[in-house]
């Protein structure tokens, strides 16, 4: 039997799938010597909210040192207790102050928008200091 030539099949303009260039982050292993850039620590709310960063840990920076874990923990649970699952305020031990930085892990992503929202571009409420607190991502 003669094979018949088929013609081909064209879909209607309104079923044809529209193709996106809108880049995708993909996950990868990286070499331990690798140097990562600095504005991948840089929060960035929209991919958060896209659900393309998943990362949860914060390093909260510009804390005044006179903050004790006490305070930075009180003004964290006002709008955010029950959200995080680690915190850790280092302090310097010679002069019994913090080091001006601290970490936080929220337990959702979505949690650090709520983070962001409160606490980034915000200065301090005690002791009448003048830093801006500031979020990035932690780094191991």
């Amino acid at each position: 039997m003669p094979q018949q030539k088929q013609e081909p099949i064209e879909a209607p303009e309104s079923e044809v799938p529209q193709l996106s260039l809108e880049a995708k982050p993909f996950q990868t292993t990286f070499s331990p010597l690798f140097k990562p850039r600095l504005s991948s620590f840089r929060l960035n709310i929209q991919q958060i909210l896209d659900g393309y960063d998943q990362r949860t840990t914060i390093m909260i920076k510009n804390i005044p040192n006179k903050y004790t874990q006490k305070m930075l923990l009180e003004r964290l649970d006002q709008k955010h207790a029950g959200r995080y699952d680690f915190f850790y305020l280092p302090i310097d031990l010679k002069n019994n102050c913090n080091v001006g930085y601290a970490f936080i892990n929220m337990g959702d992503p979505l949690f650090v928008v709520g983070l962001f929202a409160d606490l980034a571009g915000q200065m301090w409420e005690r002791f009448n200091s003048e830093k801006i607190c500031e979020l990035t991502y932690g780094r191991i």
